[in-house]
C-alpha cells in the first residue's frame, strides 16, 4: 500500500479479475421463464405472447373480480407502495457526561 493509503499497481490484494459473476438466482430464472413465448388463440386467430403478458392479464382479471390482494398488488406496482413513517425517537434523552463522570467510569 502506498503512503497515501492507496494500493500500488502490483499489490497482491487487488482483485485483477474484477467482481465475480453472479450465480443463477431465482429472480434470473423467473425472468427467463416469463420471457418464454406461447402461442394462444384470440378470437380464432393465433397470437404469440410472452408468459409475463399472460401473467399480468390474469392478475388484472383477479383484481377486477374483487380479489383484494390482487388489487393491492396491481396498485402497488403502478403507483408504488405508500411511504411508511417510522418513529425512531423512542423517548430517549441526551445526557451530558462531564470529566468527573468519565473518571468515575474508569
Amino acid at each position: 500500500m502506498n503512503a497515501d493509503g492507496t494500493f500500488s499497481k502490483n499489490d497482491s490484494r487487488i482483485n485483477k479479475k474484477g467482481r465475480p459473476k453472479k450465480g443463477e438466482s431465482l429472480t434470473e430464472f423467473l425472468n427467463w421463464a416469463l420471457d418464454q413465448k406461447k402461442t394462444i388463440k384470440v378470437k380464432g386467430e393465433e397470437k404469440i405472447v410472452l408468459l409475463r403478458q399472460i401473467l399480468a392479464e390474469r392478475l388484472i382479471e383477479f383484481a377486477l373480480k374483487g380479489n383484494v390482494q390482487a388489487m393491492k398488488y396491481v396498485y402497488d406496482r403502478i403507483d408504488g407502495k405508500p411511504k411508511e413513517s417510522v418513529d425512531i425517537g423512542g423517548g430517549l434523552q441526551l445526557i451530558k457526561i462531564t470529566d468527573t463522570d468519565e473518571k468515575a467510569l474508569e
